[in-house]
C-alpha cells in the first residue's frame, strides 16, 4: 500500500510558478507512480506546459517495452521540443516509482531535489545541477561557452543558475536539455520538491532533510511544507510526497 500528498505554498513571490502532477501507473508493464515537478522561472509558462501534457506523454510511453530510463528519457525529449521556443524556463524532477519493482527512477534537470529514504533509513539526495553546489556542472557549462558570475552562469545578457533547464531560449547555447538519470532500489519515502523546500547551497539543508526522515513515519507533504514554512519563505515552494507501507520493512 502506499500514498501520495502535495502541498504548495507561493511564498514571498508575486506569482506561483510551481507546478507539480502525480500520477498512477497500473498497467501491464508498470505499477506504481509518476511525480513531476516543475520549478518555473521567468514566467509560468514551461511549467503549465509541462504539468498540462506530461499525462498524455506518460500515458503514450510507459506501457511502451524498454528501460524506465529510456521511457523518462522520451518523456523530456518531448517536454523540451514542445518548450524550446520559450523565453520563461523551468526546471524538471521527476520520480518514476514502480512497486511491482521495488524501485525508483529518477530524472532530473536542474535543481529541484529529490529526496529518497530506502527500507534502511538511508539516505539518497537525487542530482542537482545548481553552478554553485555541483562543480561539474559548472564546468560544462563553461565549456559549452558560459561565463559565470558570482552564482551565476552568462550568455549574452541572460543569466540562470542552473546548467539544465527547459526553456530559457536565450540561453539554449550553454544549457544542457539532458536529463541526469538515476535508479534507486527498495524506497520506502521519496519527496519531490523545489528549491523553496530545500536549497542545495543552504547551510541547513542537510539537517533539514534528516529532521524529515526522523519523522517520516507520520509526514505528509502539508507537514512538510508547515515546518518548512516555521522561517519566511522567500520563494514558492512545492511538495510532493510518496509513502509506501510495506510489512517486515523499516518505513
Amino acid at each position: 500500500m502506499s500514498t501520495v500528498s502535495r502541498a504548495s505554498e507561493q511564498g514571498g513571490r508575486d506569482a506561483q510558478e510551481d507546478r507539480a502532477v502525480f500520477i498512477k501507473l497500473d498497467g501491464e508493464l508498470r505499477r506504481g507512480w509518476i511525480l513531476a515537478l516543475m520549478d518555473g522561472h521567468g514566467g509560468k509558462e514551461v511549467a503549465e506546459v509541462c504539468s498540462e501534457d506530461i499525462d498524455e506523454l506518460v500515458s503514450r510511453f510507459a506501457q511502451k517495452e524498454g528501460t524506465t530510463e529510456n521511457m523518462l528519457r522520451l518523456i523530456v525529449e518531448e517536454l523540451n521540443r514542445r518548450t524550446e521556443h520559450c523565453n520563461a524556463g523551468s526546471t524538471l524532477s521527476i520520480a518514476c516509482i514502480l512497486e511491482d519493482k521495488d524501485e525508483v527512477t529518477l530524472a532530473v534537470l536542474g535543481d529541484s531535489p529529490i529526496v529518497i529514504v530506502d527500507n534502511k533509513g538511508r539516505i539518497h539526495r537525487g542530482p542537482i545541477h545548481n553552478i554553485s553546489s555541483n562543480k561539474a556542472e559548472l564546468e560544462a557549462a563553461e565549456a559549452r561557452g558560459a561565463e559565470r558570475d558570482g552564482r551565476y552562469i552568462f550568455f549574452g545578457n541572460s543569466g540562470l543558475q542552473m546548467s539544465r533547464s527547459l526553456g530559457d531560449r536565450s540561453l539554449g547555447p550553454i544549457l544542457s536539455r539532458e536529463p541526469e538519470i538515476q535508479t534507486v532500489k527498495n524506497p520506502r519515502w521519496v519527496m519531490v520538491c523545489t528549491d523553496g523546500v530545500i536549497d542545495s547551497c543552504d547551510e541547513d539543508a542537510e539537517g533539514f532533510i534528516k529532521g524529515l526522515r526522523r519523522q517520516r513515519k507520520t509526514l505528509d507533504a502539508e507537514k512538510i511544507l508547515k515546518r518548512r514554512a516555521r522561517k519566511p519563505l522567500p520563494d514558492n515552494a512545492t511538495v510532493l510526497l510518496w509513502k509506501s507501507f510495506l510489512p517486515n520493512a523499516e518505513t
